[in-house]
């Protein structure tokens, strides 16, 4: 029987619009199947960066990778996917940073915003789980961004685990990530979580280091600080707005007072006025200028009240602290001096004898008398002399000092001013000084303080200061600061000179900075050209191989048809 043709070309007619009609029933089922599956092997696989979509069993690969080896690992995990018969990989990198930064601000109505860079998708979903479980009741507004070039993923959660931790102790605030530094600003919901969150700063994650540290205590309805002065301690209490102003007030506090025990009270508060800083140290620096005393704010009233020396330290002192308060703040002082003792009675004169009256003689010739010599004038009393000298790391006292008690205070108070300074005690005691002598000894010593070498000479009350400085600014105001912190009656002449080093210090850093940002903005100009030109001959070296995959899949099939 012989074969016709014919009647195969018929049945081929019948049977390919059928074939046709049930590759197109079942193409969405295969395409289907092969997404939820090819999905699944990604999710499995950690890369839910990655989608793919399907035309027939060829698959196209797509999404942004937050790691060179993750494209090519991907695409080799869909092409091992049973069914899928060519991968179209067009996967990209996400951006590079070089500053890794990521916030989380806390602010009213229980919000919590989240800003910067995370390292990939998963990393994204932890970090928003993290915020629900620690501030469960916070309102999440996710605005991260994709992103390389920050830490390890270990290290990254557990700074942001370790800061999300210290916002939930805070009022309002921020903490924040720059790579591995890790900073914090804030209000602390009370005085429990404001020392919780500072113990927790002395235990930052491994690779975490503390960059910057602002957490306002909480706000403070009657704002007070006093500095009380005694005989032996000076005790420290009130509110301070900042851990840096009090730290601040305390090492003052240690530099004036450095023979008494300083007992530090003080916690941090918010709602200070303005100037509060300025006050308390301008209070500690007259109260060290008494013998006992207080300074202290309340409200927006500065006071200051003790016991001075003698009358002409206490007038000093009240006008240099009321000069010094600004506004909005008031100042109030009530400075006390012992009255100078009475002058002693002069002596009763002895009653003189009547002499015996004796016959009187016969006259005798008067001689002339010869011509006495004028009588000289008393002498003029010595000038009180004392005398201070500041050169190579170290300032000498000479002089006179009116008596033991005062030798050891003023040593005290030279050691308190100048701590970075070794002090030399070449003083005598002797009596004779003017009661005005250690308020004016003390104004002319505070300016000596800022030269780099100079003489004081303190003569009854006549300071004369000479010598040198290394700041133009210092050598221009430096006559009437002494002239302001000089009692009454005390003279004050002061003849410095200025090096400019201070300032000619300041010109040439900052003309390295300039120099350094320059060479940093020209290498990272640099680096940017050779990345862009290192990404653009991968994506062309990437094109050419699917290029190449590709014509050899063609040509396979071709050839297997």
């Amino acid at each position: 029987m012989r074969c016709n043709p014919w009647r195969w070309l018929w049945g081929l007619l019948l049977v390919a619009p059928l074939s046709w009609i049930a590759l197109h029933l079942h193409q969405a089922e295969i395409e289907n199947d092969l997404r939820a599956r090819t999905t699944e092997a990604l999710e499995r696989a950690g890369l839910s960066w990655a989608a793919t979509s399907f035309s027939g069993r060829d698959a196209v690969l797509t999404g942004l990778a937050a790691d060179d080896a993750e494209p090519s690992k991907a695409t080799d995990l869909v092409r091992r996917v049973w069914g899928v018969r060519v991968v179209d990989a067009r996967t990209d990198l996400v951006k590079k940073i070089d500053s890794f930064v990521w916030s989380a601000a806390r602010g009213a109505g229980n919000a919590v915003m989240l800003e910067g860079f995370v390292p990939g998708e998963s990393t994204r979903r932890a970090v928003v789980n993290a915020v629900r479980a620690t501030l469960p009741d916070a309102r999440v507004e996710d605005r991260m961004q994709l992103a390389r070039g920050g830490p390890a993923r270990d290290v990254y959660m557990s700074g942001v685990a370790f800061g999300l931790k210290q916002l939930a102790a805070l009022k309002e605030g921020t903490v924040a990530l720059d790579g591995t530094k890790f900073s914090i600003v804030g209000v602390a919901a009370d005085q429990a979580s404001l020392k919780a969150v500072r113990a927790g700063l002395k235990s930052l994650p491994a690779s975490i280091t503390l960059a910057r540290e602002d957490i306002a205590g909480p706000p403070v309805a009657n704002y007070a600080w006093d500095a009380t002065l005694s005989a032996s301690q000076i005790v420290l209490s009130g509110y301070a707005p900042t851990p840096a102003v009090r730290d601040q007030l305390f090492q003052e506090t240690k530099k004036l007072f450095p023979g008494r025990a300083i007992v530090d009270r003080v916690e941090i508060g918010s709602g200070a006025p303005d100037g509060f800083t300025a006050a308390a140290l301008l209070g500690l620096n007259q109260l060290y200028q008494l013998q006992e005393g207080r300074a202290a704010l309340a409200g927006k009233t500065m006071s200051l009240e003790g016991l001075a020396v003698d009358k002409p330290t206490a007038e000093t002192v009240s006008r240099a602290f009321t000069s010094g308060i600004a506004a909005p703040l008031t100042a109030a002082t009530n400075i006390r001096a012992p009255e100078p003792p009475p002058p002693a009675a002069a002596p009763e004169p002895e009653p003189t004898p009547e002499p015996t009256k004796e016959p009187t003689p016969a006259p005798a010739p008067v001689a002339e008398p010869a011509p006495q010599p004028e009588p000289s004038p008393p002498p003029a009393p010595a000038a009180y002399v004392t005398t201070a000298r500041i050169a190579d790391g170290q300032i000498e006292l000479l002089g006179g000092v009116p008596t033991e008690d005062a030798r050891i205070a003023l040593v005290a108070a030279t050691r308190g001013r100048f701590p970075d300074l070794s002090v030399k005690d070449s003083l005598e005691v002797k009596p004779g000084a003017d009661p005005g002598w250690q308020a004016c000894l003390l104004a002319g010593l505070s300016g000596l303080g800022r030269l780099v070498s100079g003489d004081l000479t303190l003569s009854d009350l006549k300071a004369d200061l000479s010598g040198k400085t290394d700041d133009d600014e210092v050598a221009k105001v430096l006559a009437a600061d002494v002239a302001a912190q000089a009692s009454i009656g005390c003279a004050t002449t002061v003849n410095v000179t200025s090096t400019g080093e201070k300032q000619a210090a300041a010109r040439r850093l900052a003309e390295e900075e300039a120099r350094l940002a320059e060479e940093a903005r020209r290498k990272a100009e640099e680096d940017a050209r050779l990345a862009a030109q290192m990404e653009a001959k991968r994506k062309a070296e990437e094109a050419a191989l699917l290029a190449a995959a590709k014509a050899a899949e063609d040509a396979r099939l071709v050839a297997a048809r």
